[in-house]
Formats: C-alpha cells, sequence, structure tokens
C-alpha cells in the first residue's frame, strides 16, 4: 500500500503530508496502512472528515459514529490508489462540491431520499472501506 500510494499516489501524499506537518495540535494514529489525523474540533471546523491519500483527516469525530466514518474515509484511501494522479480532480474536487451542494441543502435532499453517500465519489468509497475493512460505513 505505500508503494503505491507514494508512487502512483504521490501528489494527495505529499499535499496530506504538508497539512499534517502545519497541524500544530494533533494525534496521529495507524489505521490498516493509513494515518489518522485527530485534529481540536475548532481547527477546520467546517471541513469535517478528508482523506489526502493515505492520510485520513477528523476533527474530533463521535464515537458513537467513528468506525463507520473510518471506513468511509479508508474507502477514499482505496480511491487514491486507484485513480492516482487523477485522484484529486476525480475524487477530491467531486468530493469537495457534492458536500458544499450537500450541506447546502440537506433538507430538501433528504426529503427526497437522496443523502451524502447516495452520490459519486461518497458511495463508491463506502463499497470500498466496507469491502476491505469488512465494517460498516456511513449512511447519512
Amino acid at each position: 500500500m505505500y508503494l503505491l500510494q507514494w508512487t502512483w499516489g504521490i501528489f494527495q501524499n505529499l499535499l496530506g503530508l504538508l497539512l499534517l506537518l502545519c497541524i500544530r495540535h494533533k494525534t496521529l494514529h495507524h489505521f490498516h496502512g493509513a494515518v489518522i489525523v485527530e485534529y481540536p474540533a475548532q481547527k477546520f471546523k467546517q471541513l469535517g472528515a478528508f482523506t489526502l491519500g493515505m492520510f485520513i483527516f477528523c476533527n474530533d469525530p463521535d464515537p458513537e459514529t467513528k468506525q463507520n466514518l473510518l471506513t468511509h474515509e479508508y474507502g477514499h484511501t482505496i480511491q487514491s490508489i486507484i485513480y492516482g494522479p487523477l485522484y484529486i480532480p476525480l475524487v477530491g474536487f467531486c468530493s469537495l462540491r457534492w458536500a458544499h451542494t450537500y450541506s447546502k441543502n440537506r433538507e430538501q435532499f433528504n426529503a427526497a431520499n437522496i443523502f451524502y453517500t447516495d452520490k459519486y465519489p461518497e458511495k463508491q468509497a463506502n463499497f470500498w472501506g466496507e469491502k476491505i475493512l469488512g465494517q460498516r460505513g456511513i449512511y447519512w
């Protein structure tokens, strides 16, 4: 996994490493070949959880949903391996755009039974995380 992440997925991993180095108060954990970077909730409050290559960033996740969230975010690390240098445009930008659109219109989407993980690339992240880890992803 490390070889693929640091060759085929070098761009997103370098960004993830740079961001990791910029965050002062953080806790690091290993997670199935990935690195979890937990940072205080008041920093990057609007971002929530996101993944850059093998780096999973999350701000003090709720203990009840932490495993589901990490399974989902781990799916993004797999997408990094699949898409390599195209990860940022094909997954990163699409994910940011969908997260922004969904958060602004959550009530309307939920009323129409459209949830955050119903769309690409979030649905695919859940699929890969669940398939590889055997744990349930997020469904909101």
